[in-house]
């Protein structure tokens, strides 16, 4: 990855590089070091790409240049992997984190009023990230980065109906049989899946303590089931159906606001989880607490 490095050197004279008025321009420094203290500020390169042997070294009294901006690289096209609980180095272009951010959200359905009719309904959201790829384009205040996440969906409802497949996979909702009782509140669905989000960040505040983020999110669907659980002449019944229909792939909306790595996170699904040919097309929303290492 091809790098370069400007540093204001206040007209100090410079052999075998170009210079232009008062900037040294260096491509592909193997290495840089920036010294500063109350009275001086030092510069040493150490090799190029082209130049392994090529030194330089320049110092200035404090007052001389205005600003100096640097960025000190071992190798220029070298990830920064970053874990959890450890600063991360934004001035690097990319970075890549371990375990970034863990989310719970709780909403509610949206649409298929003649489908649900006026029973109680509520969403349930876990997500863990495994890893996040943060791509910075220039200054370090804002990036854009997506990664690998695991986590499910359900769709809980209440009262005296479940959720149950007929012999097409097609979900339908029915009442429980005659002269069984309902054991809990809820007849669930449940959407196991993998995901990867895309999304842009601007930190901001004093010392950068703020983060809005905003994007996509893919989804795959890997393991669907429904179950619901009734009492009759004295015995527990649990049922679990798998043959289920989703859409393979959904998409959420979300934008997130936090704060040194605690937020609140919007998600809005806008792509129904089954087509008219397996279920109900009621689309979902989220807000929920993320934490953000």
């Amino acid at each position: 990855m091809k790098r370069m490095i400007a540093i204001a050197v206040a007209l100090l004279p410079i052999a075998s590089f170009a210079q232009v008025k008062d900037t040294l321009v260096v491509e592909n420094a193997t290495s840089v070091q920036v010294i500063s203290s109350p009275s001086s500020l030092s510069v040493k390169i150490d090799g190029t790409a082209g130049k392994p042997d090529f030194r330089y070294s320049a110092s200035m009294a404090a007052g001389e240049a205005e600003t100096v901006r640097s960025e000190s690289h071992e190798r220029a096209d070298r990830l920064n992997f970053d874990t959890p609980f450890t600063r991360k180095k934004v001035n690097l272009h990319w970075v890549v984190s371990f375990l970034p951010c863990e989310e719970v959200a709780w909403g509610n359905v949206l649409g298929a009023s003649d489908f649900f009719g006026s029973c109680p309904t509520d969403v349930f959201i876990g997500d863990i990230g495994l890893f996040d790829l943060r791509f910075y384009p220039g200054r370090g205040n804002h990036y854009l980065s997506t990664g690998f996440h695991f986590g499910f969906q359900k769709i809980s409802v209440q009262g005296g109906n479940r959720f149950l497949s007929q012999k097409d996979g097609m979900i339908c909702f029915a009442d429980y049989p005659a002269g069984v009782t309902p054991i809990g509140k809820t007849s669930d669905l449940f959407l196991l899946r993998y995901s990867f989000p895309l999304q842009y960040s601007y930190v901001f505040g004093k010392n950068a303590g703020w983060r809005f983020s905003a994007g996509a999110e893919l989804h795959g669907n890997l393991v669907n089931y429904l179950n619901f659980r009734y009492a009759q002449d004295g015995n527990e019944v649990s049922t679990m159906i798998q043959n289920i229909h989703p859409r393979r792939f959904t998409v959420d909306l979300m934008t997130s606001l936090s704060y040194r790595g605690l937020g609140l996170r919007l998600r809005y699904n806008p792509v129904p989880a089954f087509s008219s040919a397996h279920g109900p097309e009621f689309r979902t929303w989220c807000i929920g607490a993320i934490v953000e290492f």
